[in-house]
């Protein structure tokens, strides 16, 4: 049987060294069942390490999720959806959307609005990749979708 350890004093190392160059808040990406390690397990060694704010590309993590952050904790949705059941998952638990495109910056705001809340949204880019995202010749038009859809 194999099994995976987690170093703690190896990623609280890490962490600090990231935290230190980057300048800015750092989010765990816990996606993937925390990369094998599991997702409350691995969410727990980063909370333990100053880490407030978490990614994850499915709907499903968020309850999960929720069981053992803080309201002070953001998740952050990591691909953009134009599923309204999904979106309204993300703008009930006040998580931050990732918006990819100008129907899924509509669909969040319906929904968002029908909850009577304001979704904090994170826009995707598609910078080179070609795989999510929009393309740089389509920001013009997803900022204008921004500018209309208050919620």
């Amino acid at each position: 049987m194999s099994r995976y350890v987690i170093d703690s004093q190896g990623l609280k190392e890490n962490i600090e060294y990231i935290k230190e160059k980057a300048g800015v808040p750092v989010i765990g990406v816990v996606k993937g069942n925390g990369y094998g390690f599991g997702i409350c397990e691995l969410t727990k060694v980063l909370l333990e390490n100053g880490i407030k704010a978490f990614a994850v590309t499915e709907v499903t993590d968020i309850p999960v999720l929720k069981e053992i952050l803080s309201d002070e904790n953001d998740i952050l949705i990591m691909r953009s959806t134009c599923i309204e059941a999904e979106a309204k998952i993300i703008a009930e638990n006040g998580c931050i959307a990732t918006i990819g495109s100008s129907e899924a910056c509509r669909i969040m705001n319906e929904v968002s609005k029908k909850l009577g809340v304001k979704t904090k949204c994170h826009l995707k880019i598609d910078t080179g990749f070609h795989r999510l995202g929009a393309v740089p010749e389509q920001l013009p038009s997803l900022l204008e979708a921004f500018s209309h859809y208050p919620n």
